[in-house]
């Protein structure tokens, strides 16, 4: 749970340039309640990780060289390191593939170690590594690979890898849905399981609670009345031991929550203010149960859109939303929110801007807020009424097969190098001088 209380000053919207198209994928909140975040420079394929101050400037950066390369997570490690997980394209059997990475940095942003890794399944296409966790004994980490079935027939399975600290395998569970599937984020829980979100084609929203040793507790697919398909993007647990999912369905965006046993306890949704769709990309719970959801809502007709903060109460109740607008010729996506222990949210997400529909430039958003959620004297948020409400659910009691998978994990040498990024700022809360 997070914070109510205890405003910092400092609060602000950042931009971050790291190259013509720069993408975000996750931010985390440090021990020393700095930030550090993770993504891809798309036009030099290079994997991305700046870590900051807690007023957002920077501390160091670094790039990964690797061809079509994305960090798609980063969480700091009891060492005060950080490890990273992501994906990059190299050549098997004479064939261009996506394998995955895991690296180990210092608190400094020096390499440790990396690994590659593999699937030693049949006809493999692509494999990636998506989300992690951290625990005493070593890291969860969320993937999928792609296996060709017969010629042009692509079928995506997810897994859940648990490795130790040194980033080789312990254990690693793949799931057979009979429909394409993904794990998009995974937390690990008080009783030392872990549990994950994503979809399962043509099903619906996907949510799965694993125990420590990957064996599957339940799972549950959930979707609003007269939808074909609905994507979990965020799954956290809560103070009384259930777990909140927020997500899309219907160009809605979706906020769900199970009992620690798996029912769902109630669905809600909203709409988009202005927009033909919203997305609830990630979610946290405060100290008094309330819930503080991050997304965007898009334009289909021009690709534009605006970052959306939403906050629902403990029963689905939706309390008040604000729109994001920085450009309007672009679509602001917040994809996470954090708490920060002594006070206020860091949330992270992109600027980015098409022609015809194809990506032509990006960079990064870094916001700062207090406690209430706001930038004081910050004009880019507007409030919004969308419609909203908690439409029935279908509780489906899937039950797909599980099996081991079994990774080749190796050694990897990977090309590091100091990055300077320029950092600006577009909105700061004024500073209060003391009064003597």
């Amino acid at each position: 749970t997070t914070h109510d209380g205890g405003d910092r000053d400092g609060a602000f919207v950042k931009i971050i340039n790291a190259g013509d198209i720069a993408r975000t994928s996750h931010v985390e909140v440090t021990s020393d309640e700095g930030f550090i975040l993770v993504g891809t420079i798309q036009d030099t394929f290079d994997m991305l990780i700046v870590r900051l101050t807690p007023s957002g400037n920077l501390i160091w950066a670094r790039t990964v060289t690797a061809a079509d390369g994305w960090a798609t997570c980063v969480k700091q490690t009891a060492d005060n390191g950080f490890i990273v997980t992501g994906y990059a394209k190299d050549y098997f059997g004479g064939f261009l593939k996506k394998h995955g990475l895991i690296m180990k940095f210092n608190a400094f942003g020096t390499l440790s170690w990396a690994r590659r890794v593999i699937t030693t399944s049949a006809h493999w296409i692509n494999l990636r590594l998506r989300d992690l966790d951290v625990d005493s004994n070593g890291y969860i980490i969320t993937g999928s690979e792609d296996i060709e079935l017969q010629p042009y027939v692509v079928d995506t399975y997810p897994f859940i890898l648990k490795t130790d600290l040194n980033g080789y395998a312990v254990f690693c569970t793949r799931t057979d849905f009979e429909e394409d599937s993904e794990y998009y984020d995974v937390q690990t829980c008080s009783d030392d399981g872990f549990i994950v979100t994503g979809k399962v084609m043509n099903e619906g929203l996907l949510a799965r609670k694993f125990t420590s040793t990957g064996t599957t507790s339940w799972t549950r697919i959930i979707i609003r009345s007269g939808a074909v398909q609905a994507t979990g993007n965020s799954v956290r647990q809560t103070s009384d031991d259930g777990y909140i999912v927020s997500g899309e369905c219907l160009d809605s965006g979706f906020l769900i929550k199970y009992t620690s046993a798996g029912p769902a306890a109630w669905a809600a949704y909203a709409d988009a203010c202005v927009d033909d769709s919203a997305e609830l990309r990630s979610v946290l719970q405060t100290e008094s149960g309330l819930y503080r959801v991050v997304g965007n809502t898009k334009q289909f007709s021009d690709n534009t859109g605006s970052g959306y903060l939403l906050t629902f109460s403990n029963i689905g109740n939706l309390l008040g939303a604000k729109t994001l607008e920085i450009d309007e010729l672009a679509i602001e996506t917040l994809n996470n929110i954090q708490d920060i222990p002594s006070g206020g949210y860091l949330i992270s997400g992109n600027l980015s801007e098409y022609a015809s529909y194809y990506l032509v430039d990006s960079e990064i958003i870094l916001i700062k807020t207090n406690s209430s959620g706001t930038v004081p004297g910050c004009d880019l948020f507007t409030d919004c009424s969308p419609s909203a409400g908690m439409p029935f659910t279908e509780n489906d009691f899937l039950v797909p097969t599980d099996e081991s998978l079994t990774l080749e994990i190796t050694s990897e040498s990977v090309t590091v190098n100091q990055f300077f990024p320029s950092i600006s700022v577009l909105c700061e809360e004024p500073t209060v001088t003391p009064t003597s």
